[in-house]
Protein backbone atom coordinates (compact mmCIF):
# COMPACT_ATOMS: atom_id res chain seq x y z
CA UNK A 1 0.00 0.00 0.00
CA UNK A 2 2.99 2.25 0.78
CA UNK A 3 4.38 1.98 -2.69
CA UNK A 4 0.98 3.18 -4.36
CA UNK A 5 0.63 6.02 -2.01
CA UNK A 6 3.55 7.30 -3.02
CA UNK A 7 2.84 6.89 -6.71
CA UNK A 8 -0.45 8.72 -6.03
CA UNK A 9 1.05 11.10 -4.70
CA UNK A 10 3.82 11.63 -7.46
CA UNK A 11 1.36 11.95 -10.03
CA UNK A 12 -0.66 14.37 -7.99
CA UNK A 13 2.42 16.69 -7.77
CA UNK A 14 3.05 16.15 -12.03
CA UNK A 15 -0.36 17.42 -12.53
CA UNK A 16 -1.15 19.97 -9.80
CA UNK A 17 1.77 21.76 -10.30
CA UNK A 18 1.39 21.62 -14.30
CA UNK A 19 -2.19 22.34 -13.86
CA UNK A 20 -2.91 23.44 -10.90
CA UNK A 21 -5.34 22.08 -8.20
CA UNK A 22 -8.87 22.78 -9.47
CA UNK A 23 -8.38 21.25 -12.86
CA UNK A 24 -7.21 18.19 -11.41
CA UNK A 25 -9.72 15.89 -9.66
CA UNK A 26 -9.88 12.89 -8.09
CA UNK A 27 -11.62 10.99 -11.03
CA UNK A 28 -8.38 12.56 -13.36
CA UNK A 29 -5.63 11.04 -11.00
CA UNK A 30 -7.62 7.29 -10.92
CA UNK A 31 -7.60 7.55 -14.39
CA UNK A 32 -4.04 8.55 -15.33
CA UNK A 33 -3.00 5.72 -12.65
CA UNK A 34 -5.01 3.11 -13.46
CA UNK A 35 -6.68 2.66 -9.86
CA UNK A 36 -10.11 2.45 -8.86
CA UNK A 37 -11.54 5.48 -6.92
CA UNK A 38 -12.23 3.40 -4.17
CA UNK A 39 -7.77 2.86 -4.19
CA UNK A 40 -7.58 6.27 -4.17
CA UNK A 41 -9.83 6.90 -1.06
CA UNK A 42 -8.40 4.04 0.62
CA UNK A 43 -4.93 5.96 0.36
CA UNK A 44 -6.02 9.63 0.88
CA UNK A 45 -9.54 10.56 2.68
CA UNK A 46 -10.33 13.67 0.54
CA UNK A 47 -8.29 15.52 -1.90
CA UNK A 48 -7.53 17.99 0.47
CA UNK A 49 -5.66 15.64 2.58
CA UNK A 50 -4.22 14.28 -0.82
CA UNK A 51 -3.12 18.36 -1.40
CA UNK A 52 -1.54 18.21 1.86
CA UNK A 53 0.91 15.24 1.60
CA UNK A 54 1.53 16.29 -1.58
CA UNK A 55 2.77 19.92 -0.44
CA UNK A 56 4.53 18.51 2.14
CA UNK A 57 6.54 15.95 -0.25
CA UNK A 58 7.46 19.06 -2.45
CA UNK A 59 8.50 21.37 0.44
CA UNK A 60 10.90 18.36 1.32
CA UNK A 61 12.53 18.12 -2.53
CA UNK A 62 12.89 21.81 -1.90
CA UNK A 63 14.35 22.03 1.59
CA UNK A 64 16.53 19.43 0.96
CA UNK A 65 18.15 21.12 -2.41
CA UNK A 66 18.61 24.27 0.00
CA UNK A 67 20.23 22.36 2.38
CA UNK A 68 22.39 20.46 -0.33
CA UNK A 69 23.73 23.96 -1.59
CA UNK A 70 24.37 25.14 2.10
CA UNK A 71 26.70 22.51 2.19
CA UNK A 72 28.68 23.37 -0.62
CA UNK A 73 32.49 24.20 -0.46
CA UNK A 74 31.46 27.22 -2.09
CA UNK A 75 31.97 30.85 -0.66
CA UNK A 76 28.68 32.03 0.95
CA UNK A 77 28.03 34.44 -1.90
CA UNK A 78 28.10 31.62 -4.27
CA UNK A 79 26.12 29.73 -2.29
CA UNK A 80 23.36 32.46 -1.91
CA UNK A 81 23.38 33.16 -5.88
CA UNK A 82 23.11 29.59 -6.79
CA UNK A 83 20.05 28.99 -4.41
CA UNK A 84 18.47 32.12 -5.62
CA UNK A 85 18.45 30.20 -9.29
CA UNK A 86 17.28 26.72 -7.91
CA UNK A 87 14.61 28.67 -6.71
CA UNK A 88 13.81 30.46 -10.37
CA UNK A 89 13.88 27.45 -11.78
CA UNK A 90 11.89 25.50 -9.73
CA UNK A 91 9.47 28.21 -9.87
CA UNK A 92 9.35 28.29 -13.46
CA UNK A 93 7.91 24.31 -13.80
CA UNK A 94 5.16 25.98 -11.08
CA UNK A 95 1.56 26.77 -12.80
CA UNK A 96 0.76 30.50 -10.81
CA UNK A 97 -2.84 28.53 -10.78
CA UNK A 98 -1.33 26.10 -7.79
CA UNK A 99 -0.51 28.43 -5.67
CA UNK A 100 -3.84 30.65 -6.63
CA UNK A 101 -5.88 27.59 -5.98
CA UNK A 102 -3.98 26.45 -2.80
CA UNK A 103 -4.55 29.82 -1.51
CA UNK A 104 -8.79 29.66 -2.49
CA UNK A 105 -9.67 26.40 -2.05
CA UNK A 106 -7.21 24.89 -0.16
CA UNK A 107 -6.48 28.07 2.59
CA UNK A 108 -5.03 25.43 5.75
CA UNK A 109 -2.30 23.99 3.46
CA UNK A 110 -1.65 26.91 1.90
CA UNK A 111 -1.01 28.32 5.44
CA UNK A 112 0.83 25.49 6.32
CA UNK A 113 2.99 25.59 3.54
CA UNK A 114 3.29 29.55 3.95
CA UNK A 115 5.18 29.18 7.63
CA UNK A 116 7.05 25.93 6.48
CA UNK A 117 8.57 27.96 3.69
CA UNK A 118 9.24 30.80 5.95
CA UNK A 119 11.00 29.09 8.77
CA UNK A 120 13.14 27.45 6.09
CA UNK A 121 14.02 30.23 4.20
CA UNK A 122 15.11 32.60 7.72
CA UNK A 123 17.25 29.68 8.59
CA UNK A 124 18.98 29.58 5.16
CA UNK A 125 19.61 32.87 5.19
CA UNK A 126 21.12 33.11 8.75
CA UNK A 127 23.27 30.57 8.68
CA UNK A 128 24.30 32.01 5.20
CA UNK A 129 24.85 35.52 6.68
CA UNK A 130 26.95 33.69 10.00
CA UNK A 131 29.30 32.08 6.99
CA UNK A 132 30.00 34.89 5.33
CA UNK A 133 30.43 37.03 8.56
CA UNK A 134 33.19 34.70 9.32
CA UNK A 135 34.58 34.37 5.92
CA UNK A 136 34.84 38.06 5.60
CA UNK A 137 31.98 38.72 3.14
CA UNK A 138 29.91 40.41 4.36
CA UNK A 139 29.16 42.92 7.22
CA UNK A 140 28.62 42.87 10.94
CA UNK A 141 26.97 45.97 11.46
CA UNK A 142 23.38 45.47 10.90
CA UNK A 143 20.97 42.38 12.59
CA UNK A 144 21.43 39.46 10.92
CA UNK A 145 18.17 37.99 12.88
CA UNK A 146 16.18 40.82 11.34
CA UNK A 147 17.08 40.73 7.87
CA UNK A 148 17.16 36.58 7.80
CA UNK A 149 13.59 37.08 8.70
CA UNK A 150 13.00 40.43 5.97
CA UNK A 151 14.30 38.44 3.25
CA UNK A 152 11.82 35.37 4.11
CA UNK A 153 8.91 37.31 4.35
CA UNK A 154 10.04 39.18 0.97
CA UNK A 155 10.11 35.60 -0.81
CA UNK A 156 6.83 34.81 0.31
CA UNK A 157 5.48 38.50 -0.94
CA UNK A 158 7.28 37.76 -4.38
CA UNK A 159 6.15 34.25 -5.02
CA UNK A 160 2.44 35.38 -4.14
CA UNK A 161 2.09 38.57 -6.81
CA UNK A 162 4.18 36.01 -9.11
CA UNK A 163 1.48 33.81 -8.45
CA UNK A 164 -1.57 36.54 -9.25
CA UNK A 165 0.34 38.23 -12.19
CA UNK A 166 0.73 34.72 -13.82
CA UNK A 167 3.54 36.18 -15.63
CA UNK A 168 6.41 33.56 -15.73
CA UNK A 169 9.38 35.94 -15.69
CA UNK A 170 8.03 37.82 -12.46
CA UNK A 171 9.54 34.40 -11.16
CA UNK A 172 12.97 36.17 -11.86
CA UNK A 173 12.19 38.77 -8.86
CA UNK A 174 12.93 35.92 -6.33
CA UNK A 175 17.10 36.68 -8.40
CA UNK A 176 16.82 39.52 -7.97
CA UNK A 177 16.49 40.21 -4.66
CA UNK A 178 18.88 38.06 -3.64
CA UNK A 179 21.39 40.19 -5.84
CA UNK A 180 20.29 42.97 -4.20
CA UNK A 181 20.47 41.64 -0.65
CA UNK A 182 23.39 40.42 -1.33
CA UNK A 183 25.19 43.55 -2.27
CA UNK A 184 23.29 45.42 0.69
CA UNK A 185 24.81 43.24 3.24
CA UNK A 186 28.44 42.77 1.49
CA UNK A 187 31.57 43.91 2.44
CA UNK A 188 34.18 44.98 -0.31
CA UNK A 189 35.25 41.32 -0.52
CA UNK A 190 31.85 40.16 -0.67
CA UNK A 191 31.06 42.64 -3.63
CA UNK A 192 33.90 41.30 -5.52
CA UNK A 193 32.94 37.78 -5.14
CA UNK A 194 29.70 38.28 -6.43
CA UNK A 195 31.18 40.79 -9.79
CA UNK A 196 33.31 37.65 -10.28
CA UNK A 197 30.39 35.12 -10.05
CA UNK A 198 28.16 37.67 -12.16
CA UNK A 199 30.98 37.40 -14.79
CA UNK A 200 31.74 33.24 -14.68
Amino acid sequence: MKEITLKIQHAATQLFFRSGIKQVSMDDLSRKLKISKKTLYHCFGNKNELVRKTVHQHFDYIESQLNRISALPISAVARMVQAATFAVEELSKVNPSMIQDLHKYHPDVHTEMVEMRLKAFKKQVLENIHDGRQNGYYRDDFDGDFISELFAYQMIFITEQWAKSKAKEAAKGVYEYAIYHLRGISTEKGINELKNIEKS
